[in-house]
């Protein structure tokens, strides 16, 4: 029994490890796909993070996609999270009908939300290997 719980915590600790790792990939990758101003405004204050436009709580099909991804400061962020829904306008303003409409197709789509070892070793694997095609990660380091 001991073995079964032991396993089952490991597995977990994997699990985070790994998870948390595909976010900060995720972040990094989504920075290099959209760039690394934050959208709001006109904000000099450049993104330090992605933003999942569609929640990974609700969307967990969505969460490690790169088209779900807002670069966005700190600032925006916090407020983002703390009811000033007026951002949630500006960021689709100026992303655009064409974007708004793609997200709310996919988040239509029925998509069991994994979380497998495997899964987040795959997207790791995708996002790395996109970070390295776009060639940006040293420019991402250096900014941050």
């Amino acid at each position: 029994m001991k073995e079964k719980k032991k396993k089952k915590y490991n597995e977990k600790k994997v699990k985070k490890e790994l998870r948390a790792e595909a976010d900060k990939l995720w972040s990094i990758a989504g920075i290099i796909k959209w760039s690394n101003r934050c959208p709001i405004d006109y904000c000099p204050v450049p993104a330090t993070y992605c933003h999942h436009y569609k929640q990974k709580g609700q969307y967990g099909h969505l969460r490690y996609d790169l088209d779900n991804a807002v670069p966005i400061c700190n600032g925006h962020h916090f407020r983002l999270h703390h009811a000033d829904c007026s951002l949630v306008a500006k960021i689709v303003m100026v992303r655009g009908k064409k974007w708004y409409n793609l997200m709310e197709e996919k988040a239509k789509e029925e998509h069991p939300s994994s979380t497998t070892i495997k899964y987040y070793r795959d997207n790791i694997e995708r996002l790395t290997k996109y970070i390295k095609e776009n060639k940006k990660l040293e420019l991402y380091y250096e900014k941050h």
